[in-house]
């Protein structure tokens, strides 16, 4: 891989944003979610979503790895945690995906660190980050990077008929 540069979501990228989410979901999810569910999972749809996304102010906050001109990478974080129990100081790591082609070659450390230094900025003293109880690889990561799960679960509903489980993950920083 050649040299990676994180940076700032435009809305130019919206298109790029969305390969990632589309192509990463397919390889990282397979097995945990229905394959139906996965192959029907349409750039163009996501794309769409992704132009709002970066085109409103929100509290979200976008971030891409790029390598070569090629967006590899895009992580979302939250400067307050979505979960309405917690304090207003905790942040949130809302997504955090890497093309499967770029696992393993550092992007995703980088784009992790970027956004906590945004986090810090902002004054924040803990990030949550939900994952499926089942990314081995994700929670690997995660604990890599100095978080623990916190005893906290959940179910999602994709669709009415996907019911996916997950654990929080959090970082004193």
């Amino acid at each position: 891989m050649g040299v990676t540069t994180i940076r700032r979501a435009a809305v130019g990228d919206a298109t790029a944003l969305a390969r990632v989410r589309v192509l990463s979901w397919q390889a990282a999810y397979r097995g945990m979610m229905p394959d139906r569910y996965l192959d029907a999972l349409d750039i163009d749809e996501n794309a769409a979503r992704f132009t709002r996304f970066l085109s409103e102010h929100s509290a979200h906050s976008h971030w891409v790895g790029v390598v070569d001109d090629e967006v590899v990478a895009w992580a979302s974080a939250c400067v307050t945690a979505r979960d309405t129990e917690l304090d207003a100081s905790v942040g949130e790591l809302a997504a955090c995906y890497v093309l499967e082609s770029a696992w393993g070659s550092g992007v995703g450390f980088k784009i992790w660190k970027a956004v906590l230094a945004e986090l810090v900025s902002q004054g924040v003293s803990q990030v949550i980050v939900w994952v499926l109880t089942q990314n081995i690889r994700a929670l690997s990561f995660y604990e890599r990077q100095g978080f623990v799960k916190d005893g906290q679960r959940k179910t999602t509903a994709l669709t009415p008929d996907i019911q996916l489980e997950q654990v929080r993950l959090c970082l004193d920083i």
